[in-house]
């Protein structure tokens, strides 16, 4: 083996390397914005138990004392913004997988590239089968 041979070879090995750990960081993100997603959950059923008019909630790293209405539109974004995120991780977690499935060559996860319906071939099929 020349060592053009070897050189192609630690190229493929990085590139497998940096594929795995793409993936495990878009789990570790994933899980992350997990933790804070139910933390901004428990926050807005908390905040929708109270009846005081102001409450008490963290932005950022300062402690604030806002309106409770204001409070549950902030977290309620925030919740949004969280799931968003997460969306965007989980597509691109399965670009990431795929590739490093290539390198093993391994055929892609069956399944991985299914999109949920929209409203209007949901409304199309049910018109369809007369539900």
């Amino acid at each position: 083996m020349n060592n053009r041979d070897k050189d192609k070879i630690d190229e493929i090995f990085k590139a497998c390397e940096k594929a795995a750990d793409d993936v495990l960081t878009q789990k570790g993100q994933i899980i992350a914005l997990s933790k804070k997603e139910e933390d901004v959950r428990v926050a807005i059923r908390e905040i929708t138990k109270s009846t005081d008019k102001k409450v008490w909630i963290t932005i950022g790293s300062m402690l604030v004392k806002i309106q409770r209405e204001k409070a549950l539109e902030l977290l309620k974004k925030d919740k949004q913004e969280i799931q968003k995120n997460i969306s965007i991780l989980r597509s691109e977690q399965k670009v990431s997988v795929n590739e490093l499935r290539d390198y093993e060559f391994l055929k892609e996860y069956p399944g991985s590239n299914i999109r949920p319906m929209d409203s209007r071939t949901m409304s199309t099929l049910k018109n369809q089968l007369h539900l």
